[in-house]
């Protein structure tokens, strides 16, 4: 779990399975409607849709949140003024609960692993 100073845990760190990319999350709500846009503007900036995904757990480690077989469908957008921004707007396939997320890349070199204590 991710905490800043002031105690706030709404945030999702992401990095792919080969290490090639990774990213910080802040949870927020965006107002869409299905079917998704190509293009959206949010808080005065423009953004297209990149890529869509649906995604299932096949193996989870530690927290007990997810379970195998878990799935989410994600729509993820990027910043067509602010490189390394965008929007991931998503839904668990189960419950249809939302999740959405602004998103900053980071450079994997300055992201370490470390195991919780």
């Amino acid at each position: 779990m991710l905490v800043d100073d002031a105690g706030n845990n709404e945030y999702r760190f992401f990095i792919s399975d080969d290490y090639e990319y990774a990213g910080l999350g802040g949870i927020f709500q965006y107002p869409f409607k299905e079917p998704m846009p190509e293009n959206l503007e949010h808080d005065g900036k423009k953004y297209k849709l990149v890529q869509d995904e649906f995604c299932v757990a096949d193996r989870v480690e530690g927290e007990d949140f997810y379970e195998e077989g878990y799935a989410e469908i994600w729509w993820d957008y990027e910043s067509e003024e602010d490189s390394g921004k965008g929007l991931s707007l998503g839904r668990d396939w189960k419950s249809w609960k939302r999740e959405d997320l602004k998103t900053t890349a980071l450079e994997t070199d300055e992201v370490e692993i470390v195991e919780a204590k």
